[in-house]
């Protein structure tokens, strides 16, 4: 092993053009030039970089003592506004017997991922800023394979880093979570500014799925119950990879959306057992109970003064009021694929304008659920104005997705689970899904709230048809 051992100060001076740095610093304690091991413990130095001090009084005997290493490597992130980059190592004033050594420094152009507009960056978890500019310099504390395996110094072909699995920086009942690329069907590209080196292959093929809520799924927050502990309800992991890599930040996007109602068997009729039965459901399989919920859905028809204008107007058509949008109000008519969202003012100003009346209001009410990454809500069926029950419906939201392409298959997966998991209760029906087409609509893949109000107008008309069909067996 080789070192530049001194015991008086020394430089490193590295000519380099405008940009940002990776300085990797390596110490390996041990006996240099006739030092014996107990002169190693006067290695106590400090290391520097233009106005910056990258390690003080540092003793790399004390250190890999303390930590159980062998030795020791220390990374920095320093921008370089002129042509030089300077590392200086000066002895600590402390030990008359002090010397600086070093066994080898890597310097290594990155791009500037800080670099924004306005030079503020958000922590991840947290509503804080900090302030990154060409004055900033970083310390490299973890490096982490999220969803992978260890990666030894030989497998990081080219800079020899160490890459520890992420498994032990992990709270709650999330690392099973993982997706992988299938190498047949995923390329991994670069691109043009970063070099291949800057991370392997082998990071990039891995990732740990994470939620929109903030208490599920994220590391660095406190533990919490709310996640799936059973193993018998697995994530598929071809559909959530492609699928994670398209997605957008959870602040741009809805997560998807079933909506779905209970079917009754032939000769039977829905009741407040049932919807009981259901709930208790969802709590069997670790649902934890998260407040209560309620859309209203009204039915429509004009109020035709002339006859001559009828063609002009809609026959009929659906408005709807959704929990997630309070402030806004959706339109549906069926007829002609027609959806539309306006301020929730607008009821107020078809009152007054008497254009037209609602003919039947009906309540979709009952508590929401976390499950994981899952909200199940589930709820009863009622007139504005009346308990009688009119069916039960269930809402299954997956958080971290909003491509209702990509999220199909886990949604049906997590369906067929649940449907088992309910048909042990030998209950008289079943949950029903009938995906309305959305592009008749002109809505793209991309979920949003008039896809939730499509899906309500959808169940609504499936309720109207499963009463008619009782009451044209009882007759």
């Amino acid at each position: 092993m080789t070192a530049r051992l001194s015991q008086s100060e020394f430089s490193y001076r590295f000519p380099f053009v405008h940009g940002r740095m990776l300085v990797c610093l390596h110490f390996y304690s041990n006996s240099y030039n006739g030092h014996n091991a107990t002169n190693a413990t006067n290695a106590i130095f400090s290391v520097s970089s233009g106005f910056y001090t990258l390690l003080r009084n540092f003793s790399t005997s004390q250190t890999t003592y303390a930590l159980n290493y062998v030795y020791i490597v220390r990374e920095y992130l320093i921008a370089v506004d002129g042509e030089t980059l300077t590392i200086k190592f000066t002895l600590s004033a402390n030990s008359s017997n002090a010397y600086a050594f070093v066994n080898e420094i890597k310097v290594i152009y990155v791009p500037d991922i800080y670099n924004n507009a306005n030079g503020y960056l958000k922590l991840v978890g947290q509503d804080s800023l900090i302030f990154v500019d060409n004055t900033t310099t970083l310390e490299n504390l973890y490096r982490i394979n999220v969803g992978g395996n260890d990666i030894s110094h030989s497998g990081d072909i080219g800079l020899f880093r160490y890459w520890y699995n992420d498994h032990p920086y992990l709270y709650g009942e999330t690392i099973r979570v993982i997706v992988t690329a299938d190498p047949s069907k995923t390329i991994i590209s670069y691109p043009k500014d970063m070099p291949t080196y800057f991370a392997l292959e082998n990071v990039y093929s891995t990732a740990r799925l994470m939620g929109l809520n903030p208490q599920i799924s994220l590391c660095n927050q406190q533990p919490t119950t709310n996640t799936i502990q059973d193993s018998r309800y697995p994530i598929p992991k071809k559909s959530l990879f492609s699928a994670l890599l398209k997605s957008q930040s959870p602040a741009n996007r809805m997560p998807i959306k079933w909506v779905l109602h209970w079917q009754p068997n032939a000769g039977t009729s829905v009741n407040s057992q049932i919807l009981n039965e259901v709930s208790q459901c969802v709590e069997g399989i670790n649902g934890t109970k998260d407040g209560r919920w309620k859309a209203t859905l009204t039915f429509y028809k004009p109020m035709l003064r002339e006859h001559s204008v009828a063609a002009d107007l809609p026959r009929d058509f659906l408005g709807i009021s959704l929990p997630e949008q309070p402030n806004k109000y959706f339109f549906v008519i069926r007829a002609q694929r027609i959806v539309l969202e306006a301020d929730s003012s607008i009821q107020t100003i078809m009152e007054k304008l008497q254009s037209y009346k609602s003919r039947v209001s009906l309540n979709f009410e009952g508590f929401q659920y976390q499950l994981g990454d899952f909200q199940l809500r589930v709820g009863k069926v009622v007139p504005s104005h009346s308990e009688n029950l009119r069916g039960i419906v269930m809402e299954v939201e997956y958080l971290p997705l909003s491509s209702i392409e990509k999220s199909r298959q886990i949604l049906e997966e997590f369906l067929e689970i649940w449907q088992e998991a309910l048909s042990k209760r030998s209950l008289p029906g079943h949950f029903m899904h009938m995906e309305p087409n959305f592009t008749e609509y002109g809505l793209p893949d991309h979920y949003s709230s008039q896809h939730t109000a499509i899906q309500y107008a959808t169940v609504m008309a499936q309720l109207i048809a499963s009463v008619q069909s009782v009451q044209t067996m009882r007759n």
